[in-house]
């Protein structure tokens, strides 16, 4: 009985929060970019292949990935639960740490519900197990902490990931972090790739040197991410000895790779 009665006041925290939060997220993003996320948004587009992370901000660091990772990769995938097949993502991140340590730790991601009943697919939570290396992940009832979809190519081969800093239902930071991921690194830094590239950041940052056509109608977030703690940093990648380059994750030895045996960009 006391567990029935857990459970319901947890879902109804819960969906109290979704409430509140999808609204903070609808203000948050620009109307036309908001739409593009709900009309163009599947699961199948989302979990199809692994995302590289290009671009992060400092404050990152806090829930313990930030500048000094290289190799950096979100995958998301489809859950077997058929009550959350058509809504909920696994999550695997993985990379390199500061001292080229491999790291990975898995989660799952949902769409936060508005008052109108109706998922939001950029509007997400994700909560991490815990594991060796993070083992104060997760709370008992499983806390999740918020990651919103903030921009979206139409095919959704590059987003880029928000984090909101929220406290009881109020916003207190809408650009706090950021991740700029894409499935195409290659043709992301490409030069061929410019203008779009230019797109993403301009939409991120305001910054006139990513409008250099100076189109006033250019999509740009209002609260945008120039501070010092949020501006987006490129991340680096870290190149393998062929005889690791097969399986990324060197997670059975967790090895340390010393600078002879690396070649970074």
């Amino acid at each position: 009985m006391s567990g029935s009665i857990v459970s319901t006041y947890v879902n109804l925290v819960r969906s109290t929060r979704d409430k509140q939060i999808t609204k903070l997220y609808k203000e948050t993003i620009p109307k036309e970019m908001y739409e593009n996320i709900q009309t163009n948004f599947s699961l199948d587009l989302f979990t199809g292949g692994s995302f590289s992370q290009v671009a992060t901000s400092r404050s990152t660091v806090i829930p313990r990935t930030g500048i000094t990772y290289s190799n950096v990769k979100a995958t998301y995938g489809k859950v077997n639960d058929t009550k959350k097949k058509d809504t909920h993502v696994s999550v695997r991140n993985q990379g390199m740490d500061d001292n080229f340590v491999y790291t990975d730790i898995t989660g799952e991601s949902r769409p936060r519900i508005d008052s109108s009943g109706a998922p939001v697919p950029g509007c997400r939570t994700v909560y991490f197990n815990a594991n060796e290396r993070y083992d104060d992940q997760k709370f008992d009832q499983g806390f999740e902490g918020d990651y919103w979809v903030l921009y979206a190519t139409s095919d959704m081969r590059t987003i880029v990931v928000g984090i909101p800093i929220i406290l009881f239902g109020y916003k207190l930071s809408s650009n706090f972090g950021v991740y700029v991921l894409t499935k195409d690194p290659e043709t992301f830094w490409s030069n061929e790739n410019s203008e779009a590239r230019n797109d993403v950041m301009y939409y991120i940052t305001g910054r006139s040197q990513f409008n250099p056509e100076k189109n006033g109608k250019k999509l740009c977030l209002d609260k945008k991410y120039t501070s010092w703690y949020n501006e987006p940093i490129a991340t680096s990648l870290t190149y393998y000895p062929e005889k690791y380059s097969q399986d990324i994750s060197l997670g059975a030895e967790n090895k340390i790779l010393t600078l002879e045996e690396l070649k970074i960009l």
